[in-house]
This record gives structure tokens, C-alpha cells and sequence, in this order.
């Protein structure tokens, strides 16, 4: 954005005329690859399966250069910089640390006869957040489920449209903070004359944040499509918290943060049940109502 007041003259605070120059650059790439296989492997028993490896990379930079107290002088914005005093110069610019992942993936769906799920992940993802000695991360899934509907002893029940009942356990990592967090970096400043600041201290050891969540549940419907619901306990553990740690006592003036694993744990807990019913369908009007 520009803005340059040339006619204005000097007054009190007000030093005449501002300008102000700006870019900044976000820039992604992203390669994904994958292999997939479906197909019966045996009677009644079906596979889908998927490996696959991607890599994804962000680039974020940025400049900015800005001057006041030029109104005074037939300056163009462009020459604003060379018209004002270096005291009333003023630059900065940023470059995040480029932030790379890698990963590796795997899945695999067994599905017997409709009535048997069985399905399997895995995912190694590589980031150059962390620290140099955990930059890797695995999580391993699994998950089944029972399609008790279509077994022999519950189809002829009329009233009972769909029962399924499924369990699964799995972990996920969490790498949102931000890039060059786990590096030594400073801040370099011009305004009036050039500083610069530390404000990041290292730590090879900085890791995943990690969630491992348990599930059991069940899903159902009645009466054709009238009622139908879910009923879900759940149990989350999340570990090695990202956290960023300010000392009390800084050992000096520009030293500010050093990102850490909290020693502690967050768990959530509990039992959700959904439920929903359609009361009326009719060709013009339909009305449903829904509870969590």
C-alpha cells in the first residue's frame, strides 16, 4: 500500500507524508503418489488396499520498507526512502525456516461377505519441525466392525433396518506450531540503525504431539429410514504437548521462548449418543427432529 501527502507541510507530531512498501511470498508444493489394489482375494472375502508417498514443502517470506516525514519535499513515493532521514527509515523482512513433510502410508479394508470389516493404517511422517533427533513420528490404526443385520438370525427382523457394532484405536500427531521452532533463530531490524534479536532457542529433542484415542460404538436404524442414531464411548490421551516455554528470568533481553514436550498428559472421556427420527415425509412437507 502506498500513501504520500507531498503538499502537507511538517506540524507539531506529525512529520509529513508516509510510504510504505511491502511484499511478502507463500509459496507450497506438494507430490503425492499412490498404489492401489481391489480385488477378491478369496470367497466372499474382498481387499482394498493403498500404499502411498507424499511430500509437501512451505516457503514464507516477506519484506517491508517504509519512510515519514518527507511531506514537505516534491517526492514521489518512490523516492521517499532517499527524501527522509535515515532516523525516519524503517525496514524489515522474514523468511521462515522452510517447513518439509514426508510421509509414508498405508491401508488395507478386509471385507468379508458385507458382514466383517477389518481395517488397518499406517503412517510415517517426517517433518523438519522437530528436532533433529525426533523428526519422525509413526501412527499405527485399526478399526472393526460387525454388519450384524446381515447375518442369518437378525434378517428376517423387520423392524430392524440397520445394526452395526465397531471398535477402533488409533494415534495421530499434531505438528501445527510454528516452522523453526525447534532452531536457534534471531530477528534482524533496521530503523534508525540495524539490531539483532534472539528469539528462539534450540532443542533437538522437540517432538511429535501425540493423540491416542480408543472408540466403541454402535450404529442403528428403525422403521425403514423413521429413527435412526449412533451411541459412542470415547477415550483420547494426549501426550508430549507442544508447548512454548518463556522463562521468568530471561538471560537476556531478546531471548523470549524455547518450544518443549509438556512432562503431562490431557485425557477426554466419555459417552455420545445421536438420535434422529423423521416424523412425517410426505410429498410436500417433511418434518425431522434430531437430539445429541
Amino acid at each position: 500500500s502506498f500513501l504520500n501527502l507531498p503538499n502537507i507541510k511538517a506540524d507539531g507530531d506529525f512529520l509529513g507524508g508516509y510510504a510504505n512498501i511491502g511484499n511478502s511470498e507463500i509459496l507450497t508444493h506438494q507430490f503425492t503418489n499412490t498404489l492401489n489394489f481391489n480385488k477378491e482375494i478369496a470367497s466372499k472375502l474382498n481387499l482394498n488396499a493403498i500404499l502411498g508417498y507424499e511430500y509437501t514443502n512451505y516457503v514464507n517470506k516477506g519484506s517491508n520498507f517504509n519512510a515519514k516525514g518527507f511531506g514537505d519535499i516534491e517526492a514521489d513515493y518512490t523516492d521517499a526512502m532517499q527524501a527522509t532521514a535515515p532516523a525516519n527509515r524503517g525496514m524489515n523482512s522474514f523468511n521462515d525456516p522452510t517447513t518439509e513433510l514426508q510421509s509414508y502410508f498405508a491401508r488395507a479394508i478386509f471385507n468379508y461377505d458385507n458382514k466383517y470389516l477389518l481395517t488397518a493404517t499406517f503412517r510415517a511422517d517426517g517433518s523438519t519441525r522437530f528436532g533433529s533427533e525426533n523428526r519422525y513420528g509413526y501412527f499405527p490404526s485399526f478399526a472393526a466392525a460387525w454388519n450384524m443385520k446381515n447375518e442369518s438370525f437378525l434378517s428376517d427382523v423387520a423392524w430392524l433396518t440397520q445394526l452395526k457394532i465397531r471398535a477402533g484405536y488409533g494415534k495421530t500427531g499434531n505438528q501445527e506450531y510454528p516452522s523453526g521452532a525447534s532452531q536457534e533463530r534471531y530477528n534482524f531490524a533496521y530503523s534508525g540503525g540495524p539490531s539483532l534479536d534472539n528469539v528462539n532457542n534450540a532443542n533437538n529433542t522437540l517432538k511429535w504431539q501425540r493423540d491416542e484415542q480408543t472408540n466403541i460404538g454402535a450404529d442403528f436404524t428403525l422403521f425403514g429410514n423413521k429413527i435412526s442414531g449412533t451411541v459412542d464411548y470415547f477415550r483420547k490421551t494426549t501426550t508430549d504437548l507442544l508447548f512454548p516455554q518463556i522463562p521468568l528470568v530471561p538471560a537476556n533481553a531478546g531471548v523470549t521462548i524455547t518450544w518443549i514436550n509438556l512432562p503431562a498428559q490431557i485425557i477426554n472421556k466419555g459417552v455420545e449418543l445421536t438420535l434422529n427420527a423423521n416424523v412425517v415425509e410426505k410429498e410436500n412437507i417433511s418434518w425431522s427432529v434430531g437430539g445429541n
